[in-house]
């Protein structure tokens, strides 16, 4: 009996003793800094010709930050015109990815679109696949394309009359905020890549518009602002206030459960995200296309809404926050300047850097940030496309290798933990 409590005794020690060994090393994951938060870095508007590259700061996400071990990308659309000088020869669409170990805008997709288009547009990194929103020439509606980016395949995947506004791609799933055709607003879609079909939040509603439309990471729902339709074009409104009533509220994928929270009508609100656990972003007007355009910061607890301020920018015309809670990218106007940039600004040291272009771009017309489980891989070029997609021009384009398999299902609810 006492050889085999000594055997026991053993065995135990080298138990506890390797726990304690692997405990150190499944910390970081937990609250280590997020690998995936993209390093882009800070100065004024416009750098001097040989300045020196900033150096990315170094930022920590939050243990309560959600995805955190997921890709950070950021993307921007730009509409070039394709003679360098005016649209009569056409345009095209050009999808930046921001590179963090070159700390510069890369090229990874660019077609010629339709002159009416507002090209939304996505990127499934895991698949190596682009959606966007694009038309034939003499069209003067949107319908929705894929291409791939390995092969250059390019499919038309609706033939419709619609309206893009945005297109998300979140677990796995394609999501649009789109008017279908005879409608007049705009509202969330879920695209359903086999039948190759929508299914919207509600099609017998054309009254309701959906001026913003983001995916909510902490909510792991989708972040809406809405108005009706109706009540702008009342004389209240259009001839007096000049400010549509909007909400700004949170809806799951489903489309069947809605919480609203916050309304107004004191200022027109044009665009938000979701910033932190309670805080929402937000650009407003004073009045409807009335005024500059600033940010505003929401508390969703206790409801107070302040000015949030960026030194030297008069202007900011769109933005995304990253997980990380602090770091914001937009699109704005410097002081005493016309041009439009994409800047990052660290909200806690108010540190600005414009992030700059291969070339100044004709129009800026969107920025987005994705999360999944992998980005783009800049050592290869990218893929181009002629004549509205019917020639592939496609140089060698490669993606990083997923390490998941498939996208990563964020949490639904407590009860689905």
């Amino acid at each position: 009996m006492k050889v085999k409590q000594l055997i026991a005794i053993l065995l135990m020690l080298l138990l506890l003793t390797a726990c304690s060994a692997n405990t150190d090393l499944d910390r970081p994951d937990e609250v280590g800094p997020s690998e995936q938060t993209s390093n882009m870095d800070a100065s004024a508007a416009e750098p001097e010709d040989g300045a020196e590259k900033p150096t990315p700061p170094e930022t920590a996400t939050p243990e309560e930050a959600p995805d955190a071990e997921l890709v950070e990308t950021l993307l921007v659309t730009v509409v070039d015109n394709i003679n360098g000088e005016n649209t009569d020869d056409g345009v095209e669409l050009v999808i930046y990815a921001y590179d963090e170990q070159s700390q510069a805008f890369r090229v990874i997709f660019k077609t010629p679109i339709g002159p009416y288009v507002y090209p939304a547009n996505t990127v499934d990194f895991e698949h190596q696949i682009v959606y966007y929103a694009s038309a034939r020439p003499d069209e003067t509606y949107d319908n929705l394309y894929s291409c791939d980016l390995k092969t250059g395949n390019v499919q038309r995947l609706t033939d419709g009359k619609n309206a893009f506004n945005d297109l998300l791609f979140a677990d796995g799933t394609l999501y649009a905020n789109v008017a279908r055709e005879f409608c007049t607003t705009c509202q969330p879609a879920r695209f359903d890549l086999d039948s190759q079909t929508f299914t919207y939040r509600n099609e017998a509603d054309d009254d309701t518009w959906h001026h913003s439309f983001s995916y909510d990471d902490y909510a792991d729902e989708f972040l809406i602002l809405t108005c009706s339709d109706v009540e702008m074009r009342t004389h209240r409104v259009a001839a007096e206030t000049h400010i549509r009533p909007k909400t700004i509220s949170l809806i799951d994928a489903t489309f069947e459960n809605v919480t609203p929270l916050f309304f107004t009508e004191d200022f027109e609100i044009c665009l938000t995200r979701r910033l932190n656990e309670n805080t929402i972003l937000m650009t407003t007007e004073p009045q409807m296309v009335s005024g500059k355009r600033t940010l505003k910061r929401l508390d969703i607890t206790s409801q107070e809404v302040e000015n949030v301020a960026i030194p030297g920018i008069q202007q900011v015309h769109m933005f995304y926050p990253s997980l990380d809670g602090n770091t914001l990218y937009f699109v704005g106007q410097a002081e005493s300047k016309t041009i439009w940039n994409v800047y990052r600004y660290a909200l806690d040291t108010q540190e600005l850097t414009q992030l700059t272009f291969p070339k100044q771009p004709d129009r800026i017309i969107d920025i987005q940030i994705t999360h999944q489980p992998c980005g783009p891989d800049f050592s290869h070029g990218c893929c181009v496309l002629e004549d509205e997609g019917l020639k592939n021009n496609l140089l060698d384009y490669a993606l990083t290798e997923c390490s998941v398999p498939q996208a990563k299902q964020r949490r639904r609810s407590p009860e689905t933990d």
